[in-house]
């Protein structure tokens, strides 16, 4: 029986950073001829509109914003010979991805954004499954 193929998670916001993140993917991908799951997280706002005050409420523009972004990282995937997918997730951010990642992700990918108050990155205080390995790209 062939082993599974290696599955890599991608958390993507469409920042230069998480570019920077996408192209490291890319390259983990066609070494180890693994997918790659790009994963948008759309954080819960802090204020709300009231009830029938839009349309459409803010977080659906955040929603759609995330899907975009998604979209064209996931056509560089697909340039570069990578089978990818996308998944958009609201929620806060740090328990997304480990849920996320504790789905049978070998490898998570997440770009690490250095903090002006000297709190540790997401990448250091994320829980997730022994057998995932993190891969922080600042």
């Amino acid at each position: 029986m062939d082993p599974l193929p290696k599955r890599l998670l991608l958390v993507y916001d469409g920042s230069t950073i998480s570019d920077r993140a996408l192209d490291a993917a890319i390259a983990r991908a066609l070494a180890d001829d693994a997918t790659v799951t790009l994963l948008g997280v759309v954080p819960p706002r802090l204020w709300r509109a009231r009830r029938g005050q839009f349309q459409i409420p803010p977080d659906k523009h955040d929603e759609a914003f995330a899907h975009e972004q998604l979209a064209r990282a996931k056509q560089r995937c697909k340039e570069a010979g990578v089978r990818a997918e996308t998944r958009v997730r609201t929620g806060a951010p740090a328990h997304v991805i480990a849920e996320e990642a504790a789905r049978g992700f070998q490898v998570l990918v997440m770009p690490e954004r250095q903090s002006l108050t000297g709190a540790p990155s997401l990448a250091k205080v994320l829980t997730v499954p022994a057998e995932t390995e993190i891969v922080a790209i600042s």
